[in-house]
């Protein structure tokens, strides 16, 4: 009930036809990148990530024996540089770490950027001849001012895994509420879906208490009083 109500709400809030199967209840989104660190850098792939940015991502990509590759973003306004984000890109490059509203700037990541990463990822993808994942880390996104657009990432870029918390919107952090959602056209949909959920149960990310799921499931789209 939990999951399906989520994938309605992303259906018809951003237009990716997500199913209930598509949805995978976390412990917040901490939960979600470490995870996917696992699943997406053990076999010997880099992480990736714009300047400035939440320090853990760091440790989770070195927790699996990998790097967090740090992209500079424009000095002045912290938006994307495409120049230097095809600079940092490597062979090696399996995720990208998005994190919009960003933790510590505060700073929007504005759409034509993004879609321009978008396009230069595509074309990096065919060019390694792997997918690269982007990861939104979005506990913030309901967090915003003066109607600006924070812009859903699955809606622009297919291979994008879109993670939540309750944590800041609705301030639950203790309560450790969210969950991660893979739209159903994602590369190696299959064996991404079962080895988050062999991770998940491997390090004990386990059993998001069914009362606070929900409790926090009947908040999405709702904030604390901004």
């Amino acid at each position: 009930e939990v999951r399906e109500k989520a994938a309605a709400y992303l259906r018809r809030c951003f237009g990716v036809p997500y199913r209930t199967r598509d949805v995978i209840i976390t412990c917040g989104t901490s939960t979600c990148l470490a995870a996917l660190t696992r699943v997406l850098l053990s076999g010997g792939g880099r992480a990736m990530t714009f300047t400035p940015y939440f320090m853990d991502y760091k440790y989770y990509a070195e927790s699996v024996g990998s790097t967090l590759t740090e992209c500079p973003t424009d000095p002045y306004t912290f938006q994307l540089d495409l120049e230097e984000a095809e600079k940092a890109l490597t062979s090696d490059t399996m995720m990208i770490i998005m994190n919009s509203p960003n933790n510590p700037s505060g700073v929007v990541l504005r759409r034509e950027g993004l879609e321009a990463l978008a396009k230069l990822l595509e074309r990096k993808q065919k060019e390694y001849g792997h997918p690269i994942y982007i990861v939104a880390d979005e506990p913030y996104r309901d967090l915003v001012y003066d109607g600006q657009e924070v812009v859903f990432l699955p809606s622009i870029y297919k291979n994008t895994i879109y993670c939540y918390s309750f944590s800041k919107s609705v301030s639950l952090p203790g309560e450790r509420v969210g969950f991660m959602a893979l739209p159903p056209e994602l590369d190696d949909y299959d064996d991404i879906s079962s080895a988050v959920m062999a991770v998940i149960r491997a390090f004990g990310y386990i059993c998001v208490s069914s009362m606070w799921q929900r409790v926090a499931i009947d908040c999405l789209g709702a904030t604390s009083d901004i």
